[in-house]
């Protein structure tokens, strides 16, 4: 932890994928950097973006391996205690994780495949937010984003569990939203489009990743958003410019 109390603590929620990794880049570039807490199930991941963090930019970070299809909420429990053992405070979460195991019809798609994925996409976020909801509400402008697809995209078939959860996730970000109205809290909808990351790249491995954008051009605007003093009040949404 460093000295300046005041220096905001950002979590970044599957910090080891394509946009949570450049989330992460850029926060740890701003001027004035949060310290990051890094959370995805892919261990070595996160040690390598740590490890990239803290030689190019001195970032303060924490890793928290978790895998959020398998979480229980005394899992969340312990993460928060965690984080406030860390850092004693909690500005902001990004939710970045993403967990689909390619597109298939539901009748070949395995039970236990179907609730680990919706799990993971979405169960997650909840048990997550109601973990650390005490401690964002005494940040000073808490702040909270939902990175998801399109609701066109993914409610057509073959899409499975990913893409009810990617369509319950902004139901879920409304009611938060709504319930936490007369709060400094703000939520954000993020629809980052078409993205180079592995996860497009294994659900699309017919087009040529070459064709979409790098992550670092929707990390910044998100960056930026979460960097912001005063907000509207309201769901925000940020719509990029790529969207299929």
């Amino acid at each position: 932890m460093t000295d300046e109390i005041n220096t905001p603590v950002w979590l970044i929620v599957g910090a080891a994928g394509g946009l949570g990794s450049a989330v992460a880049r850029c926060a740890a570039g701003l001027p004035s950097p949060p310290e990051l807490v890094l959370l995805d199930k892919n261990r070595r991941g996160l040690e390598q973006l740590a490890d990239e963090l803290q030689a190019q930019y001195s970032a303060v970070v924490s890793l928290y391996p978790l895998d959020l299809s398998g979480a229980a909420p005394a899992d969340y429990e312990t993460m928060e205690s965690a984080i406030v053992t860390a850092h004693e405070r909690l500005d902001a979460v990004v939710f970045c994780q993403a967990q689909c195991g390619g597109l298939r019809p539901m009748h070949q798609t395995h039970g236990r495949d179907w609730l680990l994925e919706l799990h993971a996409n979405l169960g997650g976020p909840q048990l997550l937010l109601q973990a650390c909801l005490d401690l964002l509400l005494q940040a000073p402008s808490g702040r909270v984003v939902f990175c998801v697809n399109e609701q066109e995209a993914v409610k057509h078939a073959y899409w499975g569990a990913y893409g009810v959860a990617q369509n319950g996730l902004l139901t879920l970000a409304s009611q938060w939203s709504q319930e936490l109205t007369n709060t400094d809290m703000r939520f954000l909808i993020c629809y980052p489009g078409a993205m180079r990351t592995a996860l497009r790249m294994g659900i699309w491995p017919a087009i040529s990743p070459e064709e979409w954008p790098e992550p670092a051009e929707c990390a910044a605007q998100l960056t930026d958003w979460l960097s912001q003093a005063d907000l509207p009040d309201g769901l925000q949404t940020l719509k990029m410019s790529t969207l299929q």
